[in-house]
């Protein structure tokens, strides 16, 4: 019994000289915690180092007290600082309680034997801050921490896992250690849920705001210039359609008119053909009767003088011809007019007195008034062309003299 008392004394003697070697050498390096960077959680239970020999209560209760709950944690971004470059996770724990061990895993001696040892000679430490405690609590940069969060009575101690490579050294456990490492998972967890904005992004991100709003403010102003051009070019665009459709329509009113005088033209040529075929005949049959009463022919001159005043004559004849069938035309409007008027007075009763009668004279009177200065005007209008058409008939007959003179002196050649 006494040796196992010795034995358990020196195994923590060990323990209690490591933890605080391990504690003044974290003490004494200058890193800050606040700059460590986070890590990502390894849910794996903590082991016992196996350099340290324990005796069968001690691995028992050990067993008991990291086997009584199982670790299991979800993972949680946290948001990138400006010391990260790539977002860690953190993974929060979530504490299940399982069974307590069998008691037969215990030594009925030495559980007979446990109120007669002493506790175990505990080493007097120096008192270490608050600081320099957290620097101790904070793995080496082969550790990985795991942060058992849970009720009051589930936040009694944090498990520190150690990697496969690294050595397995003790870790110094206390109050203080507890309940910075529980402060320091709650923060981990609220910083986690609700990142921090730090000043010089919501300085940044106001600016970036600013120049995105002068940007689309400036776009703004360039789509309604556009939209203002478009406006203005549909309206030139209909205004001008508008002017082409009535510069087409004087056009075919004017193709319309000149064909109409085409066909008038090419009428009075036919009339003026026929005439001059006509007289041509005449003139022919009068030329060889005179030819064979006098014996000798008559002169190119002189017929040719001849032939213009007949072309002249019948010019005029068909001109009046022409008139007179429109003023029989006329003629024959206006009778069939008073016989109706006469027999709409017939059918009437007889008028009362003289009045009537002078009063419808008076109308006939003005209306056959009207119709002459109507036929006034259209016989002044003939006169006009006919003195046209005279002067294009002059100068046709010079064409024709000067064509004839050509011809002669052609046969004169040959």
């Amino acid at each position: 019994m006494a040796s196992s008392h010795g034995s358990i004394a020196s195994v923590e003697d060990k323990d209690s000289a490591l933890m605080q070697n391990k504690m003044w050498s974290a003490a004494a390096k200058p890193t800050d915690i606040w700059a460590l960077p986070r890590k990502q959680i390894d849910p794996i239970p903590r082991q016992l180092p196996p350099s340290a020999p324990l005796s069968r209560r001690d691995s028992n209760s050990t067993q008991a007290s990291h086997m009584s709950r199982r670790i299991l944690t979800e993972d949680m971004e946290i948001p990138m600082h400006d010391d990260m470059k790539t977002p860690t996770v953190l993974k929060r724990p979530s504490i299940i309680p399982e069974a307590p061990p069998s008691p037969s895993l215990t030594d009925p001696s030495e559980a007979e034997a446990e109120p007669e040892m002493a506790p175990a000679p505990t080493t007097s430490m120096a008192p270490v801050p608050m600081r320099q405690a957290a620097l101790s609590m904070e793995p080496a940069p082969t550790m990985e921490r795991v942060v058992s969060v849970g009720s009051a009575h589930s936040m009694e101690s944090a498990v520190m896992v150690e990697s496969a490579s690294a050595p397995a050294l003790p870790v110094a456990t206390g109050h203080l250690t507890k309940q910075l490492l529980a402060l320091f998972s709650q923060l981990t967890v609220v910083e986690a849920e609700k990142p921090t904005v730090m000043a010089s992004d919501y300085a940044a991100l106001q600016a970036r705001v600013a120049a995105l709003e002068t940007e689309k403010a400036t776009w703004a102003k360039r789509q309604e210039a556009i939209w203002a051009l478009r406006d203005d070019d549909v309206a030139n665009l209909i205004t001008v359609r508008g002017l082409l459709a009535k510069e087409r329509r004087e056009h075919d009113a004017m193709k319309q008119l000149r064909e109409e005088d085409l066909a008038n033209v090419l009428t009075i040529r036919g009339k003026l053909a026929a005439a001059t075929r006509k007289l041509d005949a005449i003139n022919a049959a009068q030329a060889t009767q005179a030819s064979a009463a006098s014996g000798h022919p008559r002169s190119a001159t002189s017929a040719r003088q001849s032939l213009s005043g007949d072309l002249w004559q019948v010019a005029k004849n068909a001109a009046l011809e022409q008139r007179l069938l429109e003023l029989e035309r006329a003629n024959a409007e206006l009778k069939s007019k008073k016989m109706a008027e006469e027999a709409m007075e017939a059918e009437k009763p007889a008028p009362g007195s003289d009045k009537d009668v002078i009063s419808r004279i008076e109308a006939m009177f003005d209306d056959h008034l009207r119709a002459r200065e109507k036929l006034g005007a259209k016989v002044q209008q003939l006169r006009s062309e006919k003195e046209v058409l005279q002067k294009d008939l002059a100068r046709l007959e010079d064409v024709n003299v000067e064509l004839e003179g050509k011809v002669e002196r052609l046969l004169r050649k040959c």
